[in-house]
């Protein structure tokens, strides 16, 4: 006697999710070889993070595939040395390099009270303890701002720096996913910072406001930022604008200038990291 589905051509569909999926059919080997094409093109972007599922799901679907098994396993070490890039609540974003930009780090909002106070045990700021200690730090020199880097990468055993004024001007951007945009993630000043026209004459809490196309947060508004190069001998570099600055002066291309000594309520900084 004939069961009911042994006339059938074509055989009950069984569900990918199911254990024995993957010996019973012919369908994974195909899809062994599409997750591996897919975990190649995303490893080759430098995308782990979308890489990773892929490689373990072909390496899932047979014991004896071992091909992605060294990739798996360079992945997930490199992920894990990725993770230890945020330290404490440092946040950082990977920015991948293009041309003669070496690829970087770049912190995902500005230095906060609440981390200034942890390293250097004390709150220089001009407004006093905000947003319980998540507003940017301001009213800190440039030298100062190096003291932090400093004792920062010696707590942590790893290597911090002001990032430089091109690197801050690439993220700024959306590194290789620039957009032509005036300040950085939009051409709404207001959608992305703090500034003259909304902030109330103070700094906000970070991270409050549209990111940019990297996810990082205030590169333009709520306080500018020191950056490492030098603009004369007696000058650095100041990047972003602040809270009491107008779209003139939050343009990502705007250049300010101060002595290294110099402080006030509306420049703090943020940290950065090489690959």
């Amino acid at each position: 006697m004939k069961t009911y589905t042994s006339n059938r051509k074509r055989e009950i569909p069984v569900s990918v999710d199911a254990p024995f999926f993957w010996r019973t059919t012919s369908i994974p080997y195909e899809v062994c070889l599409d997750a591996i094409a897919t975990g190649d093109e995303l490893y080759a972007q430098k995308k782990w993070d979308e890489a990773l599922p892929f490689y373990q799901k072909a390496a899932k679907s047979d014991e004896k595939f071992a091909y992605p098994a060294n990739r798996v396993a360079k992945i997930q070490k490199y992920m894990e040395f990725k993770s230890n890039r945020n330290v404490r609540d440092l946040e950082f974003v990977f920015v991948e390099g293009s041309g003669s930009m070496k690829s970087f780090y770049m912190g995902k909002t500005e230095v906060t009270q609440r981390q200034w106070m942890r390293v250097m045990h004390t709150n220089p700021s001009k407004f006093g303890m905000r947003g319980n200690g998540d507003a940017p730090v301001e009213n800190v020199t440039w030298e100062e701002a190096l003291e932090f880097v400093k004792r920062l990468s010696a707590e942590t055993g790893m290597k911090f720096r002001l990032p430089r004024a091109d690197e801050w001007m690439y993220a700024a951007k959306g590194g290789k996913m620039a957009v032509n945009t005036q300040f950085s993630g939009s051409d709404n000043l207001s959608d992305v910072a703090w500034c003259t026209y909304n902030s109330e004459e103070k700094t906000h809490k970070v991270g409050e406001k549209t990111p940019n196309e990297l996810g990082i947060y205030d590169m333009t508004g709520n306080v500018s930022e020191w950056v490492a190069d030098s603009y004369d001998k007696d000058n650095r570099y100041v990047k972003g604008g602040s809270w009491s600055d107008d779209a003139a002066n939050c343009v990502m291309t705007a250049d300010e200038k101060r002595s290294p000594k110099y402080k006030s309520g509306n420049i703090g900084f943020r940290v950065c990291q090489d690959e």
